[in-house]
């Protein structure tokens, strides 16, 4: 198995080598890139999406007629070069040669002439021998000395010729070679750019999945926070019906949105605190009237020119009130929700939750009583923190009864305190209170106070909720 898929590759990786060394296919391919060089610049690097550039490109190489001005970058222009260089180019380098053979041909005929010189003068000394056949043997010796001079001058040109032949030669094949290892480096350039753009694509398309995957979470939780403004919706839709008022979608969406204190309704859909859990948090839906009154007073006017009747912003926030009953919540302004906690603290075991603060519990810790009562719950301030909650500001007397067996020092404890009604969702929906800051101090030391430490005010900040 393993055999057949590399002859089968080694077949494919042949057939494409054979295709892209192909001379006529090589040059028209070489001048198209040559003349549509900036069309493939913005395919790949130009701005926009992928299918924008590709439909630009496509658009770009099109074949519209004959004398179109694509034609001419796209056909002609890169035909004419390639024709060029395949039919022109080689009678160009015939000429090369051609001029390079005169030289040759000189070179040559310089040669013959020395070696007709050199016969020349030798005949000439063969004929002064036979004239002067009488000279003394050193007029011989010397004409035998010039003669070897002269036949060793021509062994040294025709090994000097034979050594320009040798470089020549290695100069050529060299030559080739590196023309054989630059249209090597070539294609692996080549191959190296089609494996870097095929890496791009897919880091691409990797992008667009993690796109396309957080705009479908988007979706999802935003499809499940919308069943509950829905039903919101629907509820104050059925209220503001029975007095023969109707009301479009996008206002009742903008009048649930004002009511818990969102910019726009898509601010509240895209509000992850937006959910049914901490709907069921909330205790107070606080409103500032001038805000609140001033949306309502829009969405009022935009829908009664329908009709002839005259509403009132009044007579909408007692709808609002009414349809936030069903889900058992309570719009009131920041004033009337104080006063509710005030009244409401009677209730709640306040007590514990005081003694249980290390303020309290370091002044009763210098005591010799039992704390089980609270009285005197006045309400001092309150405040509102944009963003965060609502802080009120209450003091009380903390009182008990004293142990007979020990000396008296105090039995009564003036505790402030300070609760908080954190923001759940929007910027008005509350959560209930939390006992934010104490501060106490013991009443009455008595006769051993000065046997007691120096400690008559204890000041405590308890932790705060990380998350609001």
């Amino acid at each position: 198995m393993w055999d057949f898929l590399k002859s089968f590759l080694d077949s494919v990786t042949n057939n494409i080598k054979s295709k892209v060394t192909n001379p006529l296919l090589g040059a028209f391919v070489f001048s198209w890139l040559m003349f549509n060089w900036d069309k493939l610049a913005l395919l790949f690097f130009g701005d926009g999406k992928v299918d924008v550039r590709v439909k630009a490109f496509k658009e770009s190489v099109k074949w519209v007629s004959y004398g179109s001005p694509n034609a001419y970058e796209s056909i002609y222009y890169p035909l004419i070069t390639a024709a060029i260089y395949l039919f022109l180019m080689p009678y160009a380098h015939l000429l090369v040669q051609l001029i390079q053979s005169v030289s040759d041909l000189l070179r040559s005929k310089i040669a013959v002439k020395v070696d007709s010189k050199k016969q020349l003068n030798h005949g000439e000394l063969i004929k002064a021998k036979a004239i002067a056949n009488m000279q003394d043997k050193k007029g011989i010796e010397q004409v035998e000395a010039e003669i070897a001079q002269s036949q060793a001058l021509t062994k040294k040109l025709e090994e000097e010729v034979q050594a320009h032949q040798l470089r020549t030669q290695l100069i050529n094949e060299k030559y080739l070679e590196s023309k054989e290892k630059a249209n090597q480096a070539k294609i692996e350039k080549e191959e190296q750019q089609n494996k870097a753009k095929r890496q791009e694509q897919e880091n691409e398309k990797g992008r667009f999945a993690f796109l396309r995957s957080k705009a479908e979470h988007e979706n999802a939780l935003i499809s499940l926070k919308f069943p509950i403004a829905y039903n919101l919706m629907y509820e104050l839709e059925k209220s503001v019906i029975q007095d023969d008022w109707s009301c479009s979608l996008p206002n009742l969406a903008e009048i649930i949105a004002a009511t818990f204190g969102y910019e726009s309704f898509e601010v509240l859909i895209n509000d992850e605190s937006f959910s049914a859990l901490n709907l069921k948090k909330i205790k107070f839906i606080a409103y500032d009237a001038d805000k609140l009154f001033a949306r309502l007073e829009s969405v009022i006017s935009y829908e009664s020119h329908k009709t002839e009747d005259d509403w009132s912003t009044d007579w909408l926030f007692e709808h609002i009130q009414s349809s936030l009953e069903h889900y058992s919540l309570k719009i009131l302004d920041i004033e009337s929700i104080t006063e509710q906690i005030t009244v409401e603290l009677w209730d709640f075991d306040l007590l514990n939750d005081l003694l249980e603060t290390d303020a309290v519990n370091s002044e009763r810790a210098i005591t010799n009583a039992s704390f089980d009562e609270i009285d005197g719950i006045e309400l001092q301030s309150y405040r509102w923190v944009e963003g965060d909650g609502l802080y009120i500001s209450y003091t009380c007397i903390v009182s008990g009864s004293s142990d007979e067996n020990k000396g008296f020092c105090g039995d009564t404890i003036d505790v402030n305190f300070e609760l908080k009604l954190q923001l759940v969702m929007g910027g008005y929906a509350l959560d209930g209170y939390v006992i934010s800051k104490v501060q106490a101090s013991v009443q009455d030391w008595g006769e051993d106070e000065k046997n007691l430490p120096n400690s008559s005010q204890t000041l405590a900040t308890l932790k705060e909720p990380s998350e609001f």
